[in-house]
Formats: C-alpha cells, sequence, structure tokens
C-alpha cells in the first residue's frame, strides 16, 4: 500500500520556518553561521521562555535566505556599508516625500 502526502512534494508549500528548507536556500558561505546560530537557538529554547526567540531566529533567517538568494544581494550590500551606491541621505528623501504631498 503506497502513502500519498496531501499536500504537493513542492517548495510553495513547505513550512518557511523549517531549518532544513533554510539551509537548502542559504548560499554554502552562510550554512555554517546559520548552523552555528541555530545551535545556540536551540540550547536557549529548552527553556520554555526561550521558545519565541528560536521562533523569531527562524523568522529572521527564513528573511535573509530570501534575500540573498537576490541577484546581487551581495554586491548591493557592500556598495550600501561603503557608502558607495547610489541613493540618498534619509533627510533628502523625507524632504523629497514631503514636496510631492
Amino acid at each position: 500500500m503506497r502513502l500519498m502526502s496531501a499536500l504537493p512534494a513542492d517548495t510553495e508549500h513547505e513550512d518557511s520556518l523549517d531549518p532544513e528548507r533554510i539551509l537548502r536556500l542559504l548560499p554554502e558561505g552562510e550554512q555554517a553561521t546559520f548552523l552555528a546560530q541555530y545551535r545556540r537557538a536551540i540550547d536557549a529554547a529548552r527553556d520554555p521562555a526561550g521558545w519565541k526567540g528560536l521562533r523569531r531566529f527562524l523568522r529572521l533567517w527564513a528573511l535573509r535566505a530570501i534575500a540573498v538568494a537576490q541577484p546581487g544581494y551581495y554586491q548591493a550590500r557592500d556598495a550600501a556599508r561603503t557608502g558607495t551606491g547610489g541613493g540618498m541621505l534619509l533627510e533628502d528623501a523625507i524632504r523629497q516625500y514631503h514636496a510631492s504631498r
């Protein structure tokens, strides 16, 4: 007898907070950091008070996995860190926003 899953076997229906999914989506260079931090978060979650911290950790890394998968993510991050990318000062953006209203 063959058992069938209730959900299709595609990533659209996967739990976004599944640590295996997050690890699979991360580039190789990010995986060791994720695993080290995940193990610390798991240790902290042994205490019921740490459960919320584990869920927050998984949400942040799930979002990070999506972000780093975007083409040009690392280049844009580096440009933002060094101030060599395009953009404008926050004060200028606010001034522009208010002027357009």
